[in-house]
Parts: structure tokens; C-alpha cells; sequence
């Protein structure tokens, strides 16, 4: 059979508060941030703010190769999540660096690569950044004297960190995990009348970018004091912590079967989907299974772009990276092709370890 389950993945702005509630489609009062989250802890759709109220307009929406993990992380590397509605809102305080606070969940991949985590930029041209270069994390902004950059500390592979960065109009301040780096001067610059952009991840097209995961992605329109940027690192590696631990499985396996993997013709009006294919088990390479068969659901379209993977040849052989596809409830409402499927007893996987991502085009797609 082929199931084409339609629901357009978005990425909506929830928020949080440390008092008074606001109205929707405004800005939050001083007093309230805006966290960038998934309704219910996971499901692609409305949100509601603190006081019940939907914020339709305050949405991310995937471009590129950007797609979500199973617990909510925002996967970057070729492609990341952009403000569509309400780009200038967000990016506003990290161009005039007159009063935000900024928070992000850093989750660096296996194997490190330079480039943007989060990049804002003023008619097309940037003014506010957070990138890694070689082993180490750097904020890079535009003030009245000119572009600088201040370096946020080394980072390993395979690792977690919180990078908090706040300014009051005279000074920027970055912390790591709550613990202060540095501090310096920031002038806020002139007000411009530009259109802005807010983009998780390469805001460039010509290059791959930054390989990882973002996540506890928080904007605040004043300086948080000391007391409460440590009230956020505890709420994010809490929120991380209470996280269900997923298990995996690592496998050799050979391609014997393929769904009908659909066109981005096929999906329109719908821009991305999953396709199962049937493999046979020939190793496993960690973990636990025990069965000779296993279908996988593989990224096929992504962004109104079909990805290469989509005409993997027959009889291939591959390592996969897996995870039970029940235990990932971001897909639940994702287009799936699974045709392919006869015998409902050979287990669901989905291919974590983004075997269908590899050796894509250096360029995104649009």
C-alpha cells in the first residue's frame, strides 16, 4: 500500500515566561522570551504561548536538508530552519544590540565542520552570527565601531553545550554553560529600514555549513541578569535529561526492495517525504537484532528537492545507523511511501544515522 500522511512539517516559537503573559503576534513584554519548541514536545504543529494563545506567525520552517531528530533537535548541515513571517521581529535585537539575550543548545556532530550555527543578516548582508571555525565556537557581530568576533571556548565532537549570549546597548556578554567567557564593548548601531533574515544554520547556498544539531533555542528582547541565564541552563539540561533514551542499532545490510519513491510533483503541495526500503540483514554491527529482514524509511525529498539517495541501485550494500521508527514521533506526520510492505512483522526502522544524506550536492537546493 502507499499511505501519504499530509501534514507540512513547521517549526513554531513557544513561549516561555518569567512573569506576565502577552498578546499574540506581538512581541513578548520584557519580562517573557520566546523558545522555539514543538507542540507537545514533538508534534509539527500549532503553537500556543504561556497564556493559551496561538502564535501562528512565529514559525520556523525547514529549508534545505534541515529536519528534526527524534527528540526535537533542529539537524543542520546543508540546508537549517529560517523565519519566514516574522524574520525582522527576531533578527531586530541581534542587529541593534541594544537589549536581548540569546540561548542555544549545541549538539556538535561526530565529525566537526566550520560554519554557521545561526546567522541574522540586514539586506542580505550579515550582522550577527554564531559559527565554529576549526575546534572553537565564535559570536560575530556589527556595532558602531565595526565587525567583531569573540571566541567562545574549544569544542570535542560528539558533544553538548549551551552558548548564552546577552547585551544591554553598551555591552555584549557571552557565556558557556552559564559560566561567563567575556564581556565586551557594543554600540548599538544605527536603525536601518533593511529587511532582515533569522536563519538557523549556512544562510550562504554555496556552501554545505555547519554539521549538527540545535535545540533550547531561546530570544529575550533585555539582558538577563546572572541569576536567571543560570535558571535557563538548568531548565535546558533538564529538559535534555528528562529526555526517554532511545536505542540503536548499527547494521550491515543489502538493498532487496524499494516503495515508490514519489516525485516532488508527486507531494505537491506537500515539500519533503519518507520512502521504506526492504534490506536483508547481513551483519550487525552494534546493538541488538535478531531478525534477517528490516525495513528502513529514508529521507527522499526534502525541501521540494528529491535527494539522490531516492535511486540507490538494487542489491547496494550499506551501513546503517538505525532507530526504531516508533520511538522518533517527529515523523508521525510525515508523507511515508511504504508499499514495499508485505510481511508486517519485519520491524519499522528509520535511518537516524542519515545514510540518505550523504554525498549530497555541496549546493542546497533554494
Amino acid at each position: 500500500m502507499l499511505s501519504l500522511q499530509r501534514t507540512a512539517l513547521v517549526l513554531l516559537i513557544a513561549l516561555i515566561s518569567f512573569s506576565s503573559s502577552s498578546v499574540a503576534g506581538e512581541w513578548p513584554s520584557a519580562q517573557d522570551g520566546l523558545r522555539f519548541a514543538l507542540q507537545d514536545g514533538m508534534t509539527p504543529a500549532t503553537f500556543f504561548g504561556s497564556e493559551g494563545t496561538a502564535r501562528l506567525g512565529w514559525r520556523l520552517v525547514p529549508k534545505g536538508y534541515g529536519h528534526l531528530r527524534h527528540d526535537g533537535v533542529l539537524m543542520l548541515g546543508h540546508g537549517g530552519f529560517a523565519a519566514e513571517q516574522r524574520a525582522n521581529e527576531l533578527a531586530g535585537p541581534l542587529v541593534s544590540g541594544e537589549n536581548f539575550s540569546l540561548a542555544l543548545g549545541i549538539h556538535v556532530g561526530e565529525t566537526m565542520s566550520d560554519g554557521a550555527l545561526l546567522t541574522v543578516a540586514a539586506g542580505g548582508k550579515n550582522q550577527f552570527a554564531v559559527t565554529q571555525v576549526g575546534d572553537a565556537l565564535h559570536v560575530e557581530f556589527n556595532g558602531a565601531s565595526g565587525k567583531k568576533s569573540i571566541a567562545a571556548g574549544e569544542i570535542l565532537p560528539s558533544t553538548t553545550t549551551d552558548l548564552l549570549v546577552t547585551a544591554n546597548g553598551e555591552s555584549l556578554t557571552v557565556y558557556r554553560d552559564s559560566a561567563q567567557i567575556e564581556s565586551v564593548q557594543w554600540t548599538r548601531q544605527q536603525e536601518t529600514s533593511q529587511e532582515f533574515s533569522f536563519y538557523l544554520g549556512e544562510l550562504s547556498p554555496k556552501v554545505a555549513g555547519w554539521s549538527g544539531g540545535l535545540d533550547g533555542i531561546g530570544l529575550y528582547t533585555r539582558a538577563l541578569t546572572k541569576e536567571e541565564i543560570d535558571v535557563v541552563h538548568q531548565e535546558m539540561k533538564d529538559v535534555r535529561e528528562g529526555r526517554p533514551a532511545v536505542e540503536s542499532v548499527r547494521v550491515r545490510a543489502k538493498l532487496v526492495g524499494k516503495s515508490t519513491v514519489l516525485t516532488p510533483a508527486e507531494l505537491a503541495p506537500y515539500r519533503q517525504g519518507l520512502t521504506v526500503f526492504l534490506y536483508d540483514v547481513e551483519a550487525v554491527l552494534s546493538g541488538d537484532y535478531d531478525g534477517s529482514q528490516l525495513h528502513v524509511a529514508h529521507w527522499t525529498a526534502l525541501d521540494d528537492t528529491a535527494l539522490p539517495f531516492g535511486g540507490l541501485p538494487m542489491d547496494s550494500v550499506l551501513e546503517l545507523q538505525l532507530e526504531a521508527y516508533d520511538d522518533n514521533p517527529q515523523l508521525a506526520t510525515e508523507n511515508l511511501s511504504d508499499d514495499i510492505v508485505e510481511d508486517f512483522s519485519i520491524p519499522y526502522f528509520y535511518d537516524a544515522g542519515g545514510r540518505a544524506l550523504r554525498g549530497l550536492p555541496v549546493t542546497p537546493p533554494k
